[in-house]
């Protein structure tokens, strides 16, 4: 019962506004993969007039926990997608970052097998700057 209304409370409030903290740390708590990583290099792609495609290229520094048996200096790729700016008065979701190269971060992810990379699994939240 306590998962079908976080899926719920997921699903329905980026209609209505940004999520609440909650929500967020679930998703963190619930995330496959938790490691700290050094990002090594970012590739931005515009696909609409506020939307880019970001490509990143990482080095594991640190593995918390992971499910696809990711390991210390494994280098990966983490794919997503990010709005850049928003309209005036806009309210939602936390929009993921674009993270800096050199800087180090905790991320929150889940490997996509049909693209082999890795995706944030937190939202706006997937990324903690160390």
């Amino acid at each position: 019962m306590k998962k079908l209304l976080f899926l719920i409370i997921a699903i329905l409030y980026p209609l209505y506004g940004e999520l609440p903290p909650l929500v967020y740390h679930e998703l963190q708590e619930n995330s496959p993969e938790v490691v700290m990583l050094q990002v090594l290099s970012v590739k931005s792609k515009a696909i609409a007039s506020a939307q880019r495609e970001i490509t990143l290229r990482v080095k594991v520094l640190k593995v918390e926990r992971t499910q696809s048996a990711l390991v210390v200096d494994s280098i990966i790729t983490i794919g997503y997608t990010t709005t850049i700016s928003h309209p005036m008065g806009w309210v939602g979701p936390s929009p993921l970052p674009i993270l800096s190269e050199k800087h180090s971060y905790k991320a929150f992810l889940v490997y996509d097998k049909v693209n082999k990379r890795y995706i944030p699994s937190a939202g706006g939240k997937s990324f903690i700057g160390l």
